[in-house]
């Protein structure tokens, strides 16, 4: 597998969504999607004390993608311009075509299927447009929506998997297991 060419920047779409590159217009979503509870219960992230982390941020997540380092959606709902969360595929390691694959939701959009709907759409572009092989998540053990997301999409469990904190759990996807 070669190194994935972000750029021109792939956006994508589904029945109900659009994805596009972030910008500083988003700032405030993302504030909210850095800052929220709920949206941070299960994630090793300090939360978003301002605007300027949160622009910060934005600009890393830029900076990142120019160097093909990884990439990082902002999805909407078709004909809007707001996004309800973000979607990215980030640790990439290209000898062994493998990806980690990472999301968040604002809450009031949570249990409508969106997350689902934004996986489908990643997946399906990380697998057949990009090449890779498997993709990873690595999540907190009680954070079961999550869990219930992977499932969906037969993510395995990795009984081997250690980390510094053992609240957290490796789940994969292989090409050729979908």
């Amino acid at each position: 597998m070669q190194q994935p060419n972000y750029n021109p920047f792939p956006n994508l779409s589904s029945n109900r969504l659009d994805f596009r590159v972030l910008s500083m217009a988003d700032k405030n979503e993302i504030f909210r999607l850095r800052s929220d509870e709920i949206v941070l219960k299960y994630i090793e992230m300090p939360k978003a004390k301002n605007l300027k982390e949160v622009e910060d941020f934005i600009q890393m997540l830029a900076d990142g993608l120019v160097e093909n380092k990884w990439i990082t959606w902002g999805f909407c709902l078709k004909n809007t311009d707001k996004i309800l969360g973000t979607i990215c595929l980030w640790n990439c390691y290209i000898p062994t075509a493998n990806a980690e694959i990472g999301y968040g939701l604002l809450p009031e959009f949570h249990n409508q299927g969106f997350m689902t709907e934004a996986m489908e759409v990643v997946l399906d572009f990380a697998f057949q447009t990009l090449g890779f092989r498997e993709i990873d998540a690595i999540l907190h053990k009680d954070n079961l929506a999550c869990l219930s997301i992977l499932k969906k999409f037969t993510f395995q469990y990795d009984a081997a998997f250690e980390s510094d904190n053992e609240a957290f759990v490796r789940y994969f996807l292989i090409q050729d297991l979908i």
